[in-house]
Protein backbone atom coordinates (compact mmCIF):
# COMPACT_ATOMS: atom_id res chain seq x y z
CA UNK A 1 0.00 0.00 0.00
CA UNK A 2 2.85 2.42 0.55
CA UNK A 3 3.29 2.16 -3.18
CA UNK A 4 0.58 3.49 -4.14
CA UNK A 5 -2.47 6.13 -3.16
CA UNK A 6 -5.00 4.69 -0.97
CA UNK A 7 -7.77 3.87 -3.08
CA UNK A 8 -11.52 4.53 -1.27
CA UNK A 9 -14.72 2.93 -3.62
CA UNK A 10 -17.83 5.42 -2.68
CA UNK A 11 -21.29 3.52 -2.74
CA UNK A 12 -24.40 5.91 -3.22
CA UNK A 13 -28.14 5.09 -3.52
CA UNK A 14 -30.65 6.23 -5.23
CA UNK A 15 -30.64 9.92 -4.74
CA UNK A 16 -31.65 12.96 -6.44
CA UNK A 17 -30.44 15.76 -3.94
CA UNK A 18 -27.63 16.49 -1.50
CA UNK A 19 -26.42 13.26 -0.93
CA UNK A 20 -25.25 12.50 -4.42
CA UNK A 21 -23.36 16.16 -4.39
CA UNK A 22 -21.88 15.45 -1.25
CA UNK A 23 -20.55 12.20 -2.52
CA UNK A 24 -18.99 13.98 -5.05
CA UNK A 25 -17.39 16.62 -3.14
CA UNK A 26 -16.05 14.30 -0.68
CA UNK A 27 -14.50 11.91 -4.08
CA UNK A 28 -12.64 15.44 -5.45
CA UNK A 29 -11.42 15.59 -1.76
CA UNK A 30 -9.79 12.75 -1.70
CA UNK A 31 -8.06 13.04 -4.87
CA UNK A 32 -6.47 16.74 -3.44
CA UNK A 33 -5.17 14.52 -0.36
CA UNK A 34 -4.07 11.80 -2.47
CA UNK A 35 -6.20 9.48 -2.01
CA UNK A 36 -7.60 7.76 -5.89
CA UNK A 37 -11.96 7.34 -5.04
CA UNK A 38 -14.61 5.95 -7.16
CA UNK A 39 -18.02 6.28 -7.17
CA UNK A 40 -20.56 3.63 -7.97
CA UNK A 41 -24.38 3.44 -8.02
CA UNK A 42 -27.47 3.89 -9.79
CA UNK A 43 -27.58 6.19 -13.14
CA UNK A 44 -29.74 8.93 -10.74
CA UNK A 45 -27.04 9.19 -8.56
CA UNK A 46 -24.41 8.86 -10.71
CA UNK A 47 -26.04 11.87 -12.68
CA UNK A 48 -26.01 13.94 -9.15
CA UNK A 49 -22.48 12.84 -8.62
CA UNK A 50 -21.47 14.11 -11.81
CA UNK A 51 -17.75 14.08 -13.41
CA UNK A 52 -15.30 15.32 -10.56
CA UNK A 53 -11.66 15.46 -11.95
CA UNK A 54 -10.03 12.29 -11.72
CA UNK A 55 -12.97 10.19 -10.16
CA UNK A 56 -14.21 7.43 -11.86
CA UNK A 57 -17.86 5.90 -12.04
CA UNK A 58 -19.71 2.80 -12.11
CA UNK A 59 -23.47 1.98 -12.76
CA UNK A 60 -24.89 -0.36 -9.90
CA UNK A 61 -28.52 -1.40 -10.00
CA UNK A 62 -30.68 -1.07 -7.50
CA UNK A 63 -34.32 -1.39 -6.56
CA UNK A 64 -36.82 -1.17 -3.50
CA UNK A 65 -38.61 -4.09 -4.14
CA UNK A 66 -36.55 -6.61 -6.23
CA UNK A 67 -34.71 -8.91 -3.96
CA UNK A 68 -32.66 -10.36 -7.30
CA UNK A 69 -31.24 -6.78 -8.61
CA UNK A 70 -30.50 -6.25 -4.94
CA UNK A 71 -28.75 -9.88 -5.09
CA UNK A 72 -27.48 -9.44 -8.52
CA UNK A 73 -26.08 -5.62 -7.50
CA UNK A 74 -24.31 -7.27 -4.73
CA UNK A 75 -22.27 -9.49 -6.48
CA UNK A 76 -21.27 -6.77 -8.83
CA UNK A 77 -20.03 -4.88 -5.80
CA UNK A 78 -18.28 -7.39 -4.32
CA UNK A 79 -16.28 -7.55 -7.91
CA UNK A 80 -16.00 -3.77 -8.33
CA UNK A 81 -14.73 -3.44 -4.73
CA UNK A 82 -11.53 -5.72 -5.58
CA UNK A 83 -8.59 -3.36 -5.52
CA UNK A 84 -9.66 -0.98 -3.35
CA UNK A 85 -8.77 -0.64 0.58
CA UNK A 86 -11.87 1.32 2.01
CA UNK A 87 -15.55 1.04 1.04
CA UNK A 88 -17.53 3.92 2.21
CA UNK A 89 -21.31 3.53 1.27
CA UNK A 90 -23.82 5.98 1.79
CA UNK A 91 -27.37 5.39 3.02
CA UNK A 92 -28.52 2.31 3.96
CA UNK A 93 -29.74 1.03 1.27
CA UNK A 94 -26.26 1.74 -0.30
CA UNK A 95 -24.42 -0.13 2.67
CA UNK A 96 -26.59 -3.27 2.58
CA UNK A 97 -24.99 -3.68 -1.09
CA UNK A 98 -21.45 -2.66 -0.04
CA UNK A 99 -21.41 -5.30 3.21
CA UNK A 100 -21.28 -7.46 0.33
CA UNK A 101 -17.33 -6.41 -0.17
CA UNK A 102 -14.74 -8.90 0.54
CA UNK A 103 -14.04 -9.36 3.88
CA UNK A 104 -10.56 -7.89 4.17
CA UNK A 105 -12.02 -4.40 2.95
CA UNK A 106 -12.89 -2.30 5.96
CA UNK A 107 -16.76 -0.77 5.50
CA UNK A 108 -17.90 2.72 6.15
CA UNK A 109 -21.36 3.35 6.27
CA UNK A 110 -22.60 7.33 6.79
CA UNK A 111 -26.15 7.64 8.10
CA UNK A 112 -27.66 10.83 6.37
CA UNK A 113 -31.61 10.38 7.21
CA UNK A 114 -33.61 9.28 9.93
CA UNK A 115 -36.86 7.18 8.63
CA UNK A 116 -40.28 8.62 8.62
CA UNK A 117 -42.45 5.55 8.65
CA UNK A 118 -44.42 3.71 10.67
CA UNK A 119 -45.58 -0.58 11.24
CA UNK A 120 -44.59 -2.97 9.17
CA UNK A 121 -42.33 -0.72 6.84
CA UNK A 122 -40.55 0.76 10.13
CA UNK A 123 -40.09 -2.66 11.15
CA UNK A 124 -37.99 -3.82 8.05
CA UNK A 125 -36.44 -0.85 8.26
CA UNK A 126 -34.86 -1.82 12.25
CA UNK A 127 -33.92 -5.28 10.53
CA UNK A 128 -32.07 -3.46 7.78
CA UNK A 129 -30.21 -0.87 10.41
CA UNK A 130 -28.86 -3.63 12.52
CA UNK A 131 -27.51 -5.63 9.55
CA UNK A 132 -25.66 -2.39 8.31
CA UNK A 133 -24.82 -1.39 11.81
CA UNK A 134 -23.52 -5.00 12.22
CA UNK A 135 -21.87 -5.13 8.94
CA UNK A 136 -20.21 -1.51 9.33
CA UNK A 137 -16.20 -0.98 11.04
CA UNK A 138 -17.18 2.40 11.51
CA UNK A 139 -20.06 4.10 11.22
CA UNK A 140 -21.01 7.97 10.94
CA UNK A 141 -23.90 9.79 11.60
CA UNK A 142 -24.75 12.87 10.53
CA UNK A 143 -26.18 13.95 13.59
CA UNK A 144 -26.09 12.62 17.18
CA UNK A 145 -29.45 10.78 17.11
CA UNK A 146 -28.55 8.95 13.96
CA UNK A 147 -25.39 8.43 15.99
CA UNK A 148 -27.31 7.16 18.58
CA UNK A 149 -29.40 5.31 16.94
CA UNK A 150 -26.58 3.48 15.15
CA UNK A 151 -25.48 2.81 18.37
CA UNK A 152 -28.56 0.90 19.44
CA UNK A 153 -28.62 -1.03 16.19
CA UNK A 154 -25.34 -2.93 17.26
CA UNK A 155 -22.73 -0.38 15.81
CA UNK A 156 -19.26 -1.19 17.00
CA UNK A 157 -17.48 2.25 16.59
CA UNK A 158 -20.26 5.23 15.55
CA UNK A 159 -18.96 8.53 15.81
CA UNK A 160 -21.12 12.01 14.71
CA UNK A 161 -19.40 13.95 11.78
CA UNK A 162 -20.07 17.10 9.38
CA UNK A 163 -21.58 16.44 6.43
CA UNK A 164 -20.29 19.70 3.97
CA UNK A 165 -22.74 21.49 1.58
CA UNK A 166 -21.01 21.88 -1.35
CA UNK A 167 -19.74 25.16 -2.17
CA UNK A 168 -22.03 27.31 -4.10
CA UNK A 169 -21.47 29.72 -7.53
CA UNK A 170 -20.69 33.58 -5.86
CA UNK A 171 -24.06 35.78 -6.69
CA UNK A 172 -24.29 37.41 -9.95
CA UNK A 173 -26.89 39.70 -9.09
CA UNK A 174 -27.44 42.46 -6.83
CA UNK A 175 -29.48 42.12 -3.92
CA UNK A 176 -31.90 44.75 -5.04
CA UNK A 177 -32.02 42.58 -8.88
CA UNK A 178 -33.18 39.34 -7.21
CA UNK A 179 -35.59 41.06 -4.55
CA UNK A 180 -37.09 43.42 -7.36
CA UNK A 181 -38.06 39.54 -9.60
CA UNK A 182 -39.28 38.08 -6.13
CA UNK A 183 -41.33 40.86 -5.69
CA UNK A 184 -40.84 41.89 -2.45
CA UNK A 185 -40.07 45.48 -1.95
CA UNK A 186 -39.38 46.33 1.58
CA UNK A 187 -40.63 43.82 3.09
CA UNK A 188 -38.47 41.44 5.16
CA UNK A 189 -37.05 38.04 3.24
CA UNK A 190 -37.05 34.72 4.83
CA UNK A 191 -35.39 32.26 2.39
CA UNK A 192 -35.09 28.79 2.73
CA UNK A 193 -33.33 25.72 0.71
CA UNK A 194 -33.56 22.21 0.62
CA UNK A 195 -35.10 18.87 -1.43
CA UNK A 196 -39.39 19.53 -0.41
CA UNK A 197 -40.08 16.01 1.47
CA UNK A 198 -40.80 15.10 4.99
CA UNK A 199 -37.39 15.46 6.42
CA UNK A 200 -36.72 18.86 5.82
CA UNK A 201 -40.17 19.95 7.89
CA UNK A 202 -40.86 22.82 5.30
CA UNK A 203 -44.23 22.74 7.03
CA UNK A 204 -43.43 23.88 9.74
CA UNK A 205 -41.82 26.96 8.20
CA UNK A 206 -45.27 27.17 6.09
CA UNK A 207 -47.22 27.15 9.58
CA UNK A 208 -44.85 29.76 11.10
CA UNK A 209 -45.65 32.04 8.05
CA UNK A 210 -49.45 31.18 8.37
CA UNK A 211 -48.93 33.20 11.94
CA UNK A 212 -47.94 36.26 11.37
CA UNK A 213 -49.18 36.89 7.51
CA UNK A 214 -51.62 39.39 8.58
CA UNK A 215 -49.31 41.79 9.64
CA UNK A 216 -48.67 45.31 7.68
CA UNK A 217 -44.80 44.40 7.67
CA UNK A 218 -45.17 40.39 7.15
CA UNK A 219 -41.87 38.74 6.39
CA UNK A 220 -42.31 37.01 3.03
CA UNK A 221 -40.83 33.35 2.63
CA UNK A 222 -39.55 31.67 -0.17
CA UNK A 223 -38.23 28.24 -0.23
CA UNK A 224 -35.74 27.20 -3.33
CA UNK A 225 -35.77 23.35 -3.99
CA UNK A 226 -37.88 20.51 -5.43
CA UNK A 227 -39.53 17.36 -4.53
CA UNK A 228 -42.06 15.32 -3.43
CA UNK A 229 -44.08 17.10 -1.00
CA UNK A 230 -44.79 20.21 -3.57
CA UNK A 231 -48.22 19.64 -3.49
CA UNK A 232 -48.97 18.93 -0.10
CA UNK A 233 -47.07 22.28 0.72
CA UNK A 234 -49.12 24.09 -1.91
CA UNK A 235 -52.17 23.17 -0.50
CA UNK A 236 -50.99 24.05 3.41
CA UNK A 237 -49.97 27.29 1.64
CA UNK A 238 -53.11 28.24 -0.15
CA UNK A 239 -54.99 27.10 3.00
CA UNK A 240 -53.25 29.02 5.63
CA UNK A 241 -52.89 32.13 3.44
CA UNK A 242 -49.33 31.99 4.57
CA UNK A 243 -47.28 34.38 2.76
CA UNK A 244 -44.94 31.48 0.94
CA UNK A 245 -43.77 30.82 -2.07
CA UNK A 246 -42.51 28.10 -3.22
CA UNK A 247 -39.66 28.67 -5.80
CA UNK A 248 -38.82 25.40 -7.45
CA UNK A 249 -35.13 24.49 -8.18
CA UNK A 250 -32.68 26.84 -8.34
CA UNK A 251 -29.74 27.48 -9.56
CA UNK A 252 -28.57 30.78 -8.45
CA UNK A 253 -28.85 30.23 -4.55
CA UNK A 254 -26.45 32.08 -3.82
CA UNK A 255 -27.93 35.19 -5.21
CA UNK A 256 -30.67 34.23 -3.43
CA UNK A 257 -28.74 34.59 0.10
CA UNK A 258 -27.72 37.55 -0.69
CA UNK A 259 -30.89 38.96 -1.08
CA UNK A 260 -32.22 37.56 2.15
CA UNK A 261 -32.78 38.71 5.54
CA UNK A 262 -32.94 35.60 7.21
CA UNK A 263 -32.29 32.03 6.39
CA UNK A 264 -34.59 29.15 7.79
CA UNK A 265 -33.31 25.70 8.35
CA UNK A 266 -36.55 23.94 10.13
Amino acid sequence: MADRPVKVLLVVGETEGGIGRHVALLAEQLGRHGVAAAVCGPPSALAAVGSPPGVGTAALATSRSRLDIALASRRRLRMLARGFDVVHAHGLRAAAIAAARPARIPLVVTWHNAPLMGGPRRRAYAALERYVARSASLTLGASADLTEAARRAGARQARTTFVVAPPLPPAQRSRGEIRAELGVGDRPLVLAVGRLQEQKRLDTLVAAAARWSGRDDAAQVVVAGEGPQRAALQSQIEESRAPVRLLGARSDVGDLLRAADVVALP
